[in-house]
């Protein structure tokens, strides 16, 4: 009993006695916020499910908060987040325009995009479309700006001026495609499952990032991308090493055990989920790669990006000399 008493005692000691040190020591709390639609978010639940947020943080004291706000950009630009995923070609903009420097250290979501048709039409390539309606989610969007760059490269196409375009949220999309009411749109897994499923709406192109990849010398491009503000990475590289490892251990576990994981997330998106639905969404994701399966970025893979975006910038859609490797950073 006396040594238990003793121990007692030593232990309040040396609470009293270190206690403002252990208040001072307490986590830096990062705030990281993801588009809540598709495999990128069942990801991010599955992390959080499997502790592997709180085991890649404790490793360099960190504690990671994560958000699913409808419009992560302006919860990026406001600076409620300190990290986010977009595409490189609205950061090049943005740095061009406004001056403000977002830089990418790593991948996530390839270009996974797929541009979709009624079932039962005879359209095979965007060309057959001209002067047809066309449903987008924004023109602000990495979808509807990417798509500006791949329509004029491979097809001549001015997508503003050769399509009657309509915009509408994403949800919207295949719906209206599937009632006639637009000719084509940009959509993506799962908004479409359904009716690609019955038959009502196809893609003539699975994902953007599959079919450019044939034109580019096998060059997979990207949708969305890590990213934080210059002045805070410069601060905390070692949490965008660390995110980097986590995702890649997250990824790779949606990529082992795919239909496990998707029967236990896609019900978030998808209600009164079907095996069917799960085999579909299954083949889907290893046929397009939807999240990458490295996050690094290597030196090859910026010069695939930065001439992407030189591509932009000779259409006009970026001002000239703006594609360059300000906005990208290799971490290893």
């Amino acid at each position: 009993m006396t040594k238990r008493i003793l121990l007692l005692a030593l232990c309040m000691v040396l609470m009293y006695t270190f206690g403002v040190n252990l208040v001072v020591a307490e986590k830096r709390v990062v705030r990281i916020a993801q588009f809540p639609i598709g495999p990128a978010f069942w990801n991010c639940h599955y992390m959080i499910d499997e502790g592997i947020y709180e085991k890649w943080g404790d490793k360099i004291g960190v504690e990671y908060e994560i958000s699913f706000p409808g419009d992560d950009w302006a919860a990026f630009m406001g600076r409620s987040v300190d990290v986010a995923s977009f595409a490189p070609l609205e950061l090049t903009r943005l740095l061009a325009a406004e001056g403000k420097h977002v830089v990418i250290f790593g991948k996530y979501i390839t270009n996974t995009i797929g541009w979709y048709v009624k079932g039962d039409s005879p359209y095979q390539s965007p060309a057959d479309l001209k002067g047809k309606r066309l449903g987008i989610p924004g023109w602000d969007t990495a979808a509807a700006q990417v798509g500006e760059v791949i329509m004029k490269e491979l097809w001549g196409i001015d997508m503003k001026k050769d399509f009657k375009v309509h915009v509408a949220p994403w949800p919207a999309l295949p719906p209206l495609l599937a009632k006639g009411e637009i000719d084509m749109c940009f959509s993506l897994m799962p908004l479409t499952m359904d009716l690609w499923m019955e038959g009502k709406i196809r893609p003539i192109f699975n994902t953007v990032s599959t079919e450019y990849a044939k034109h580019a010398k096998g060059y997979k491009s990207g949708v969305q991308f890590f990213c934080m503000w210059k002045d805070y990475l410069d601060e905390n590289e070692d949490v965008a090493r660390n995110l980097l490892g986590a995702y890649k251990e997250g990824i790779y576990n949606t990529y082992a055990r795919t239909e496990e994981w998707l029967r236990k997330y896609m019900p978030l998106s998808v209600a009164d989920l079907t095996e069917e639905q799960v085999e579909f969404t299954t083949r889907h994701y290893f046929e397009t790669g939807f999240l990458y399966y490295d996050t690094y970025l290597d030196e090859e893979f910026i010069d695939q990006e930065i001439e992407f975006l030189k591509k932009a910038e000779r259409l006009g859609l970026l001002p000239e000399g703006s594609a360059t490797r300000e906005i990208f950073r290799i971490l290893k």
